[in-house]
This record gives C-alpha cells, structure tokens and sequence, in this order.
C-alpha cells in the first residue's frame, strides 16, 4: 500500500466511547486505511538492480546471494544497509555489490516469526 501517513485523533462520540489515536494511510482516492505503524517505510529515493524503489525496513541481497543488507536511516544523517552488525552506505552497496534487490522487508519478517 502507499500512501501519505498521518495520525488522526478518534473522538470518544464515535468511538464507543474511547479516544484513540490512530496511524492510517491517506491512499490514491481520499480513502484512510488504518496501518500498523511500524509497517510503514519511507521512500530512500533508491532502486534496486532491476528498478524497483527501495524503501526504509526492504533487506537487500546482493546477486551471489552471499550477502543481505536491511535499509535503515543511521544516525550519521544517510540511507544505510546493517549487515552482519556491519553498517555501508546505501549508495555503496548499490554501487559495489552485483544486482543488488530487495527480497523482502522487516515488517514481513517479523510477522513470519510470530
């Protein structure tokens, strides 16, 4: 799903009484969706090898299937993929590995483990 991300506040009036707040995408045609904040990635402004965009959470691998990066904003200020504990720039890893692609996402991951 993509969308613009934002945090509305429900009032208890409509809500069986229970104030909430809760984070949804705006999509294409005015429609909010609730989501799970922690599924949402931000756009790095990257593609992968074969032109798909790379978004903040997406695990790379590289194309001898030797190596996995997962993307992250580092505290340095820049797109960044940790591997085996290692942190390399995005653009490095685009740039040197062969046919860097996103095989999947954190949030994926994650919902395999429960």
């Amino acid at each position: 799903m993509y969308g613009d991300l934002f945090h509305c506040r429900i009032s208890p009036e409509s809500n069986d009484g229970k104030e909430e707040i809760v984070t949804a995408i705006l999509d294409d045609f005015g429609t909010a969706l609730a989501v799970d904040p922690e599924s949402v990635g931000q756009f790095t402004g990257f593609q992968d090898y074969y032109k798909e965009d790379i978004y903040e959470g997406d695990i790379l691998m590289n194309g001898d299937h030797e190596e996995t990066w997962t993307v992250l904003w580092d505290d340095e200020g820049c797109w960044s993929g940790e591997g085996d504990g290692v942190l390399e720039s995005l653009s490095s890893i685009l740039l040197d590995e062969p046919w860097p692609e996103v095989v999947g996402n954190e949030w994926e991951k994650r919902q395999e483990r429960k």
